[in-house]
């Protein structure tokens, strides 16, 4: 990961820079049999066949400008390409993936300000389970073949009021 800030004058920053990951999934349920001493045996997981490597690359870009004392904007975008291979199948996916954000914050006063934003997001992984046990034992899966990543549109309104400075 890499990570880089220039700052043109004090209204003005830019943030860009760029991560490379790999990845490899082997999904599959841990299985546990006690033997005749009552020590616990584990066994492999049980989905080998569904076992996957992806490499991630992804640049990106933020934009901050100060419009005003109380007015700040902020720009951002976002590429990735995922590239999603079988270990069992020998076939492979591509996908590229787009992040795009703007906000702006507005400060009225000391005690209150208003802040709105949108983005748009894609994921290159599929969460299959969930629990609160406190667990490691979610599954994921990357993005491959029919099952492509995920998109999304976010958009947040946020109207902030300090009631007390010592709150």
């Amino acid at each position: 990961k890499l990570d880089l800030e220039y700052y043109p004058n004090e209204k003005t920053k830019y943030t860009f820079g760029g991560h490379a990951q790999r990845s490899r999934f082997l999904p599959g349920i841990l299985q546990e049999r006690y033997n005749a001493f009552d020590i616990v045996e584990t066994t492999e997981p049980s989905l080998q066949n569904g076992a996957f490597r992806q490499w991630l690359t992804s640049l990106y870009f933020n934009y901050e400008q100060k419009i005003s004392t109380k007015t700040k904007l902020y720009l951002g975008a976002k590429y990735a390409y995922a590239q999603t291979a079988s270990l069992t199948k020998q076939s492979r996916s591509k996908f590229h993936l787009w992040h795009a954000r703007l906000a702006v914050a507005h400060q009225f006063n000391e005690r209150l300000s208003l802040h709105l934003s949108a983005n748009r997001n894609e994921q290159a992984l599929h969460l299959l389970s969930s629990s609160d046990i406190g667990l490691p034992n979610d599954v994921w899966l990357p993005a491959y073949r029919r099952i492509e990543p995920p998109k999304a549109w976010q958009a947040n309104a946020l109207l902030h009021y300090q009631f007390s400075e010592k709150l």
